[in-house]
């Protein structure tokens, strides 16, 4: 009860100020909102078409997201982690009933197998509260967890380039992040490795 509670006042809030809700939404998209600079920041992965052979999905639709969210909507710039050079714009809509839909110019790779973005609003509805300031993805070819906001209190725990990591606290050159694999890890990682 006190989950849905929270649930409805996050939705009622985001709606009066037009913020997108923080979180994970319902078919593989998690979305950020930084209220200071009106950026969202967020990613998509969903597969489809599983292969009884491997045991994998055989088609996946993966894509990062980063634009200015005001008033409802925004425009976002779409690309797999690391590759700027392949964006495809695109708008993000915010209905205040804890919906978002998005709209790409165009599809990404393998998008076509699994859902389409470029003929209509796609859209999703909110299920997981979170506290991410921002999505970023790792552009160094590793990044190590830390313990504090020093290079001596470095962990054995990393992630590899292009991993996708949720912030929730930014401090000077450091951010604290949690990345979600089979279990979540968290800990301290460098700006300078992340993203911009």
């Amino acid at each position: 009860m006190k989950s849905t509670l929270t649930l409805l006042f996050l939705i009622f809030t985001s709606f009066l100020f037009a913020q997108v809700p923080v979180g994970s939404y319902e078919g593989g998209l998690k979305l950020a909102y930084d209220n200071d600079t009106k950026t969202v920041t967020g990613y998509f992965e969903s597969h489809s078409g599983f292969d009884q052979n491997t045991g994998a999905p055989r088609f996946s639709c993966v894509f990062y997201l980063k634009g200015t969210f005001t008033e409802g909507i925004g425009d976002i710039v779409t690309y797999y982690p690391g590759d700027e050079e392949g964006a495809i714009n695109g708008k993000l809509k915010f209905y205040g009933d804890g919906i978002v839909s998005i709209k790409l110019d165009d599809d990404h790779g393998g998008c076509a197998n699994v859902q389409v973005f470029s003929d209509a609003f796609q859209q999703f509805q909110f299920s997981k509260l979170e506290e991410w300031k921002a999505i970023k993805y790792v552009k160094a070819d590793k990044a190590y967890f830390h313990n504090e906001k020093t290079d001596a209190s470095k962990r054995k725990a990393y992630v590899l380039q292009n991993d996708i990591v949720y912030i929730e606290k930014i401090e000077g050159d450091w951010m604290y992040c949690a990345f979600i694999g089979k279990s979540t890890t968290k800990g301290w990682i460098k700006k300078s490795e992340l993203n911009d």
